[in-house]
């Protein structure tokens, strides 16, 4: 029996298939015979079409890469010529927000912010070097300060606060310490809670509570000032401040001052570490009778710029502001509250004129302040003056303004100052001149010659 293949290439005459080499092999379509061949021609003959075929088509595909080859070239060209395009999305992108990117830049400034404090607050159980900051900005004394109220609320950590402060005022006093001791213990009393809670130290948010660190702050203070008084007698008068019923004389038996002592000096070790054991003292009741000197100025009058300037040693305004910005903004304060006073009021005109006068930043430059800086002070002893309805430096016989009055004068003049050009307007952030180097280098103090300045305003 005759073997058959699989594909049955004895089923018909060969010359019903397609050879290899041609163009219809292996195609789909039933094969018809190419009617261009004769399939009796010679092999040679064959062959020879079958090379011409395929050179004409290494032709085309030559001339088909030389073409691409040329549009990508000028693809090329023209991506570098032009632009790239932006994607949909971003070509019909809107614009953004005005409050988002507000939003965005105020939550930057709270970033660094809280950077800044992440370094101020090292923990202590590591090595390191804390370096001493003597002023900060506004935005870092809120976190600070906010961070440290715990539960309380805003208002009960400002009571808290003022309360302390006046109790300082009142235990120097009785201790006979200068304005410029009180002052100092004031200052590193606020200085402290910007970096330990209020509840720490204040277990009880009562008026009459423990007042350990403005205890401690007086205490250190003195040292500062070389006031000195013994820690044994502090402790008695800040006994019979706080508790006059139980302790009638300032006088506590030596178990009763142990017992404080042991509690106290933890709390002198923290306030050094705030203050980087840095002993540099501000000096702004010197300034400001120097300047009062200077604009010959009234002891009554100047009396009353001293007392605006003790009350804002209560606030935030010193650990802000340079000695200087804080001295001019209670001579420019004390003269709005005198500007109804018949006796001082053609100098309290005056001088609110200069201060709010189109050149006021030219000569308020030579003493390294600014407009700016003016107002802060400013509000700060307004919203003190405002919380507390009975002051504690204000003169009987002053006729005072209502105090939401001025901060809303104050606010017109500042948004007056913003139509001001550049060169009258405030500083800029960047300027190499800084504010506060009057307290490294006093070489912006007045040429007055040092008489006595304290007994200037209180012989």
């Amino acid at each position: 029996m005759r073997r058959r293949s699989q594909q049955g290439y004895d089923r018909q005459s060969p010359a019903m298939y397609t050879p290899r080499y041609d163009d219809g092999y292996s195609h789909p379509a039933p094969f018809r015979p190419r009617q261009d061949r004769e399939w009796d021609q010679p092999t040679e003959i064959r062959v020879f079409t079958h090379a011409i075929d395929v050179q004409q088509r290494q032709q085309q595909q030559h001339k088909q890469q030389h073409y691409q080859q040329l549009h990508q070239q000028q693809q090329q060209q023209q991506q570098q010529q032009q632009p790239p395009k932006q994607p949909m999305q971003q070509r019909y992108k809107r614009r953004p927000d005005p409050q988002a990117v507000e939003k965005e830049l105020e939550r930057r400034d709270d970033l660094i912010a809280l950077e800044k404090e992440r370094r101020l607050l090292m923990s202590r159980s590591n090595p390191h070097i804390r370096h001493f900051e003597p002023y900060f900005n506004h935005a870092e004394a809120e976190i600070l300060a906010q961070r440290q109220h715990g539960k309380l609320s805003d208002r009960q950590a400002s009571e808290i606060k003022r309360f302390a402060t006046a109790f300082v005022e009142k235990l120097g006093n009785q201790l006979g310490f200068p304005r410029r001791t009180i002052a100092t213990a004031q200052t590193l009393y606020t200085r402290f809670h910007l970096f330990y809670p209020l509840k720490d130290f204040n277990p009880h948010p009562v008026l009459i509570g423990p007042q350990d660190v403005a205890v401690v702050a007086t205490f250190v203070s003195a040292k500062m000032h070389d006031t000195l008084k013994k820690l044994h007698q502090v402790v008695a008068v800040s006994m019979h401040i706080r508790f006059p019923d139980k302790y009638k004389n300032p006088s506590i038996d030596d178990s009763l001052f142990e017992t404080e002592k042991k509690r106290l000096l933890p709390i002198e070790r923290l306030l050094l570490e705030c203050i980087s054991f840095s002993f540099k003292l501000q000096r702004p009741f010197d300034i400001l009778i120097k300047l009062c000197r200077l604009l010959k100025l009234s002891k009554s009058y100047s009396k009353s710029c001293w007392k605006v300037l003790a009350d804002a040693h209560r606030t935030l305004a010193p650990l802000l502001h340079s000695p200087h910005a804080l001295a001019l903004s209670s001579i420019y304060l004390a003269s709005i509250f005198l500007d109804k006073d018949a006796q001082h009021h053609e100098t309290s005109k005056q001088l609110v004129k200069r201060f709010e006068a189109y050149e006021a930043s030219s000569w308020l430059s030579e003493y390294g302040v600014d407009l700016d800086s003016i107002d802060s002070v400013s509000h700060h002893v307004l919203d003190l003056f405002i919380d507390e309805n009975e002051l504690q430096h204000t003169s009987d016989n002053a006729e005072l303004p209502d105090f939401l009055q001025t901060k809303i004068k104050l606010r017109e003049n500042a948004a007056k100052r913003e139509l001001w050009p550049v060169t009258q307007n405030k500083r800029r952030r960047n300027s190499s001149k800084d504010p506060t180097r009057s307290y490294i280098i006093d070489e912006h103090a007045p040429q007055v010659a040092p008489d006595q300045s304290t007994r200037y305003l209180f012989d």
